[in-house]
C-alpha cells in the first residue's frame, strides 16, 4: 500500500547540497583527488530528491550530476588501471590521457548540470518568493547569477589545472637531445597547480556554502516550495515508489562495482596496496538498505548491521594490511617470526572474514529485493482475474530469481578469490626458493581474476536493476 510522500528536513534539500560541496573543492592532481567527486554528486543529487519534481530545470540538472557519479567512479577505476595494470614507462602518458579525457567529460557534464540548476532556483524563486536568490547586487546582478558564474570558472579551473603540469611528460619521450626535458619539473608544476586550485577551491567554497545556506535559511521560499510542493507532487506515490527502487538499485550496482580489490604485485619489492578500498564499497551497501528500509523493513535491519559490521571490518582490515606491508613483505612470513604472527593472527583473519561479510551482505540484499519484486513489480488491475494476477505474479518472481542466480554466484567467486589471495600468501611456498616461483606469478595476476570476477558480478546486477525498474515503471506507470 503506497502512501503521500512527506518532506523531510527543514531545508528542503539545500542542507545535503551543502554539504556535498565539502568533496568539491578540493585540487585534483591529475585523476588522484583525495576528496572524491563521486561523494559530493551523490549528496547534492539526494538533496535535489524534492527540487527535481518542480522544475524542469532542476530535473535536468539532477539528471546531470547523476552523470556526475559515473565520472566519478570512472576516477576512481583509472586510479586503479593507471598504478595497477601500467609499467613505470608509460604510467606518465597514461596519466595524461586519463586525466585530459575525464577532465574534458567533467566539463561537458558538470557545467550544464550547474547551469541548470541555478536557473532552476531563479525559476521557483520567480514562482514563488522573492527572496535571497534574487537579491541584486549594487551592479544589478542577482546572488544565483554571480554564484553561477563563479561555480563555472570553478570548474573549468580545476579540471585544467588538474591535467596542464601533466603535459611536461611528452617532453620526457622526445627522441631530439637538445630539447628541453620539462618532465623534470612535473613535480613543481603539479604544486603550483595544485596551490593556484586550492586557493580558487577555498574561495568558491566558501561562497558556494554562503549562498545554498542562505537559501535554505530563506524562510518564506522553504515554505513556498513545500507548499507548492504538498499541493502539486505529493500526492504521486508511485512516481516516489519508482525514484526510490531506482535509486537504491543504482547505488547497489555502484556498490558491487565498487567491491573490486586492484593490488600492486606480490613482490619481493613492491608492496600490496588496494586501490579502491572495500570499506567505501561497504558504506555504498549501507546507503542502499537505508533506502530499502520503506520496502523490505526486517530484512533492511539486518542489511544495515550487516554492511555496518562489514565496513568496519573491511576498514580494520584495509588498515592492517597496509600497516603490514610497509613493515615486512609477504615473502617474509616464513622467514620472520613477527611477520608470521602478525600475519595469522591479525591480516589473514580480517581478510577471510571481511570475503564472508561481503557474500552476506550481497545474499541479504538478494532476500530483501525479493519482497520489492512481490510487492512494487508487475501491472497486475484488479480488473483481472485472480487467476492471471497470481500466474503473473509467478512469472515475475520466476524470471527474477533466475536473474539473481549468477549474482549469487559471482558474489561467491569473488569472495572466495578475496579470501584465497590472503590464503595464497600464507603458504610456504610463496617465500621458498630464489626470484619469481610459479605461485608468486600466480598471486601477481590473481587480482586481475578477481577484479574480472566483480566487473561481472556488477554487470549481472546491472541488468537485474533494469529488469526490476521496467516491472517498477509498469506498475506504477499511470501515477
Amino acid at each position: 500500500m503506497t502512501k503521500q510522500a512527506t518532506i523531510r528536513g527543514k531545508r528542503f534539500g539545500f542542507g545535503m547540497i551543502f554539504f556535498g560541496l565539502i568533496f568539491l573543492f578540493n585540487p585534483d592532481i591529475a585523476v588522484v583527488d583525495v576528496l572524491p567527486d563521486l561523494f559530493g554528486y551523490l549528496f547534492i543529487t539526494l538533496g535535489l530528491k524534492y527540487l527535481r519534481d518542480m522544475c524542469p530545470h532542476i530535473e535536468a540538472a539532477s539528471v546531470g550530476f547523476s552523470r556526475m557519479l559515473i565520472v566519478g567512479a570512472a576516477k576512481l577505476l583509472s586510479i586503479a588501471f593507471i598504478f595497477g595494470l601500467t609499467s613505470f614507462d608509460t604510467r606518465p602518458t597514461m596519466i595524461l590521457l586519463f586525466a585530459f579525457s575525464i577532465a574534458v567529460v567533467e566539463i561537458i557534464v558538470a557545467v550544464p548540470a550547474w547551469n541548470a540548476l541555478f536557473d532552476g532556483i531563479i525559476y521557483l524563486s520567480q514562482r514563488t518568493v522573492d527572496g535571497v536568490a534574487l537579491k541584486a547586487d549594487r551592479f544589478g546582478r542577482d546572488y544565483t547569477t554571480r554564484i553561477k558564474k563563479a561555480t563555472v570558472f570553478f570548474i573549468w579551473s580545476k579540471n585544467v589545472l588538474a591535467v596542464l603540469p601533466e603535459f611536461a611528460s611528452l617532453s620526457g619521450q622526445s627522441y631530439d637531445d637538445t630539447a628541453f626535458d620539462w618532465s623534470r619539473f612535473i613535480g613543481l608544476f603539479r604544486i603550483l597547480a595544485f596551490a593556484v586550485m586550492l586557493t580558487v577551491g577555498v574561495v568558491w567554497l566558501i561562497r558556494a556554502m554562503r549562498y545554498f545556506w542562505s537559501i535554505g535559511s530563506d524562510t518564506p521560499f522553504i515554505t513556498a516550495l513545500k507548499e507548492k510542493y504538498n499541493t502539486e507532487v505529493a500526492s504521486r506515490s508511485g512516481l516516489f515508489m519508482r525514484r526510490n527502487i531506482k535509486l537504491a538499485l543504482g547505488v547497489a550496482t555502484l556498490a558491487c562495482l565498487l567491491c573490486a580489490d586492484v593490488f600492486f604485485s606480490i613482490t619481493d619489492y613492491m608492496d600490496v596496496l588496494d586501490v579502491l578500498p572495500d570499506f567505501v564499497c561497504g558504506a555504498a551497501f549501507l546507503l542502499v538498505f537505508v533506502l530499502l528500509r520503506g520496502f523490505s523493513a526486517k530484512k533492511a535491519k539486518r542489511g544495515i548491521i550487516a554492511s555496518a559490521v562489514y565496513t568496519v571490518v573491511a576498514a580494520v582490515s584495509w588498515g592492517s594490511n597496509n600497516s603490514f606491508v610497509h613493515e615486512f613483505t609477504y615473502v617474509r612470513i616464513w622467514k620472520d617470526s613477527d611477520a608470521y604472527g602478525k600475519f595469522f593472527s591479525l591480516v589473514l583473519p580480517l581478510s577471510v572474514l571481511e570475503s564472508v561479510l561481503f557474500a552476506v551482505v550481497i545474499f541479504i540484499l538478494l532476500s530483501a529485493m525479493k519482497d520489492v519484486v512481490a510487492e512494487h513489480c508487475g501491472y497486475l488491475p484488479d480488473t483481472l482475474s485472480d487467476d492471471y494476477r497470481v500466474g503473473r505474479m509467478s512469472a515475475i518472481m520466476s524470471e527474477m530469481k533466475k536473474r539473481m542466480i549468477p549474482i549469487g554466484v559471482f558474489a561467491v567467486a569473488v569472495a572466495v578469490c578475496n579470501a584465497v589471495a590472503g590464503l595464497m600468501a600464507s603458504l610456504p611456498g610463496f617465500a621458498a626458493g630464489e626470484g619469481r616461483n610459479s605461485l608468486i606469478i600466480i598471486s601477481e595476476i590473481w587480482w586481475i581474476i578477481t577484479l574480472v570476477l566483480s566487473l561481472l558480478l556488477a554487470a549481472t546486477f546491472w541488468s537485474f536493476s533494469n529488469a526490476v525498474n521496467e516491472e517498477v515503471d509498469s506498475r506504477y506507470m499511470l501515477d
